[in-house]
């Protein structure tokens, strides 16, 4: 378009000058097609033309997109209304005109003339050296006041006084000399004009600028024949006022290009590259999986996509003639309660004005499956914070919610009898420990062992199974029921009774014989009991459980109830704490190291640091006896701290010696994670030792999720620090698997419960298979722990779990020991059969 603009305005102007330097050469020949007694009538013709241009121009530029005003525009427009009067009154005040307030008279027109082109050239450089910004209405306003009275106040001067002005023109002699001057002053200023818009043609390449070049230069060559003409009738003053109508054309169509053509040739594009955009929106939103809807403030859906109708079931129609808080969509809880109105997603942007996120509920429809949604909603903005209206994402994790269900019950239910397994035992009794009235029934099915050796194992099931319906029949409806080992089950109630008594009908109903197919069997059975009458914790009220145990199987009636004489477990743990408090200070703790290695090369990827305690008098203490000492005292947190410190020298001593980089992986306790001055820790722990963040891993637990929000944010504020998260002891508890992709981690550590049942327990092979599996499709690392048998690896190589730990490799050592296990990698090698 530019290259046409411009080689066409070249052949414009080229024939113009020809067309000038002609009328030079061949003035006697164009005399003959020329008779003055006309001139008048083509006068008052290009004049008239003259002037409806000038007041189109005007219009355009006052008019016409006048959101958007430019000081050019504004500017070109206000002047052309002043020359554009100023060429009425030239025309009107013409020689040979009717009476207009005062005889025609040729000074008085040619006065106006002068004073119309000044005007035009001089303001069109003003125009052309300033910066062209926006206006607003109330200074265009104040402009056009201002132009008008300029405008009034020189038609009244010029009327009033043009007796006093010098002479132009003679009627015999034509120009005077001033007259003369002024043309070739106003020729100038024009040249001036031609060289700054020429000037920023060059600079800019703005082809907008093309017409007003040729306009300035027909100006030009109008300024230039009007220095010729003899008298006010002859052909040169005639040839002048074509140039300027030429000249007048041209401003007229830069402005029309400006204001119309080119405003309306973008906004063309512009509704194309729409359109288009919106053939390729609503290609991407027919594609996508994820439903979406848009709902305005009273919750009238404009708007479904496929994936909607397929989440929803129903049809588009239907989706759109409901309203999005209509009770026809039947939502409940996950649990499966009536959904709450206020935590709607529509209703809590509408109230906070913000997008909210991963909000699950299940949909539920008559005569078909629950279909389980995460809504997320967020508002669009019209102007301000006025809501225009609220875009909606629904993703169907059906999949995911009955995966967690799957896992959780093969992780929290015994395969054998269905009950609660050990893991939900657990869970349970911190739950049932809250009331004042809990009471533990440990019970331990005697000589069991001897039946599976002599009878076999399915006798044994047999057995058991029969004991564990016994228990759901009976005592279900009063209680938690739970098989926790091989031959024991656990019974919490949170009721006052005679807990004696109730163990002995216990025992009663368990001793009766279990009917076979060929003969009865008589099974006896020992209950050990504890109860809450203090603030103990779970594992204490196990214990104390499993003292009693220990206690009534030594008696004829088999029931025994937990007795602080049974046991001096509480004086153990104080003369425990004060030593450990102690230790501290002597430097008795000490990390020994655990490595982590990848089971296909043999290749150290990383190293778990773990604490030990060396009592002087006592040897190495357990950390399964102290660390929950450490961590119910809160010495955990110092202890802690110590551990992050040490792990981070240590390492940066390995690297500093030569030894391969590898990462170090510390685990932080619970009451550690939820310190306020982690982050400082191990900050302060990286800047002091000097170690790079990728190279130390702190390792957390499920446990630590359940605060969303609090665990969020200490998260994200680690991973920004560098270092790597993983899960330990995954599998394990009772969290929802969301956290998997709402939290930052990078890596999870398979419980070595898992592990150590494979080729044993076939449901914890699921469990594992798995967990693997899911590992893998969301891009996270995986370790698994306490791998002690070649079966095992054989195992994980198969599932591709890549990265092991235990005692197949290593037992944890010593930092010294450690550093010969880097010289030596032959025990790994042998231990993995790598060839």
């Amino acid at each position: 378009m530019e290259r046409q603009m411009k080689t066409r305005s070249i052949i414009i102007l080229t024939a113009g000058l020809i067309f000038f330097i002609s009328t030079r050469f061949f003035n006697e020949t164009f005399h003959l097609f020329y008779n003055e007694n006309n001139f008048l009538s083509f006068h008052t013709l290009i004049e008239l033309l003259c002037i409806s241009i000038a007041f189109s121009i005007f219009l355009q530029g006052w008019m016409f997109f006048n959101h958007t005003l430019s000081k050019h525009r504004v500017a070109l427009a206000l002047l052309f209304l002043i020359v554009g009067v100023l060429d009425i009154l030239h025309l009107l005040t013409y020689k040979g005109m009717p009476y207009f307030f005062g005889e025609s008279s040729t000074q008085k027109a040619t006065w106006l003339w002068i004073i119309s082109r000044l005007i035009l050239s001089f303001s069109l450089v003003i125009i052309f050296l300033q910066k062209d910004d926006e206006l607003t209405k109330t200074l265009r306003n104040k402009l056009f006041f201002i132009f008008s009275l300029c405008t009034i106040l020189i038609t009244v001067i010029l009327f009033m006084g043009y007796d006093e002005l010098p002479l132009l023109i003679h009627l015999e002699n034509g120009p005077t000399l001033l007259k003369i001057r002024l043309e070739y002053i106003i020729s100038f200023i024009f040249l001036v004009g031609i060289y700054l818009v020429t000037k920023k043609y060059l600079k800019l390449k703005n082809v907008l600028l093309i017409p007003l070049i040729l306009a300035l230069c027909f100006s030009l060559f109008a300024e230039l024949i009007f220095t010729l003409y003899k008298n006010v009738y002859d052909l040169d003053n005639f040839l002048g006022h074509i140039f300027k109508l030429l000249s007048y054309y041209f401003f007229m169509k830069g402005l029309y290009i400006a204001n119309i053509e080119e405003p309306f040739t973008r906004l063309k594009e512009t509704k194309k590259i729409l359109e288009e955009n919106e053939k390729k929106l609503n290609t991407i939103l027919t594609m996508i999986p994820v439903g979406i809807t848009i709902s305005d403030l009273y919750g009238s859906i404009t708007y479904a996509n496929k994936a909607a109708e397929k989440i929803l079931k129903i049809s588009n129609e239907e989706i759109l003639s409901r309203n999005i808080t209509d009770p026809k969509w039947n939502l409940k809880t996950i649990e499966g309660e009536d959904f709450p109105e206020e935590q709607q997603t529509f209703n809590q942007v509408k109230e906070l004005k913000q997008p909210v996120y991963d909000v699950p509920c299940t949909l539920k429809k008559e005569g078909e499956k629950d279909t389980n949604l995460s809504v997320t909603s967020a508002p669009v903005f019209r102007e301000g914070e006025n809501i225009d209206y609220i875009v909606n994402t629904l993703t169907d994790i059906t999949e995911n919610i009955n995966a967690q269900k799957k896992i959780n019950y093969l992780a929290y239910a015994d395969s054998l009898t269905g009950l609660p397994n050990r893991n939900a035992f657990w869970e349970k009794v911190k739950e049932m420990m809250k009331e004042n009235h809990a009471s533990l029934f440990l019970i331990n099915l005697n000589r069991f062992k001897n039946i599976n050796d002599t009878l076999g194992t399915e006798i044994g099931d047999f057995i058991l199974l029969s004991v564990a319906n016994r228990l759901k029949e009976n005592y279900e409806h009063l209680g938690f029921i739970a098989k926790i080992g091989p031959d024991e089950f656990v019974h919490i109630i949170n009721r006052k009774v005679d807990i004696v008594e109730y163990g002995r009908e216990l025992l009663i109903i368990l001793e009766e014989p279990i009917k076979g197919e060929q003969l009865n069997f008589h099974i006896s059975a020992a209950i050990g009991i504890s109860t809450v009458d203090k603030e103990i914790s779970e594992e204490e009220f196990f214990q104390q459980a499993h003292i009693a145990l220990t206690e009534a199987k030594k008696l004829e009636h088999q029931v025994a109830v937990y007795e602080q004489r049974m046991s001096s477990l509480l004086y153990e743990k104080i003369v425990l704490e004060n030593e450990l408090r102690e230790a501290i200070d002597k430097n008795e703790l000490l990390l020994h190291y655990q490595p982590q290695v990848n089971i296909v090369t043999g290749e150290i990827i990383g190293v778990e640091a773990l604490l030990r305690w060396v009592h002087p008098e006592k040897g190495v203490i357990s950390p399964g006896k102290f660390i929950p000492l450490a961590e119910e005292t809160g010495l955990i947190v110092q202890i802690g701290k110590w551990v992050i410190e040490e792990a981070c020298d240590q390492m940066k001593k390995w690297q500093q010696t030569g030894y391969p980089p590898f990462k170090v992986s510390v685990n932080l306790s619970l009451r550690q994670f939820f310190q306020k001055d982690l982050i400082e820790t191990v900050a302060n722990a990286l800047k002091t030792s000097g170690l790079d963040a990728k190279y130390l891993e702190l390792e957390i637990t499920e446990s630590m999720t359940i605060n969303v929000d609090r665990a969020i944010k200490i998260l994200k504020q680690l991973k920004e620090l560098g270092v790597t998260i993983a899960v330990d002891d995954f599998g394990t508890g009772y969290s929802s698997l969301s956290y998997l992709y709402k939290y930052p981690i990078d890596l999870l550590k398979i419980d070595q419960s898992f592990i150590r049942n494979i080729n044993i327990d076939k449901n914890d092979e699921v469990i594992l298979g798995t967990i693997i599996s899911m590992a893998k499709h969301l891009n996270l690392e995986l370790i698994a722990e306490g791998v002690e048998t070649q079966e095992q690896v054989h195992f994980l190589r198969d599932k591709k779990c890549d990265t092991i730990q235990g005692y197949l490799i290593s037992k944890p050592m010593k930092n010294e020991d450690f550093e010969s296990f880097l010289k030596d990698n032959s025990h790994i090698i042998n231990a993995l059969n790598i060839v």
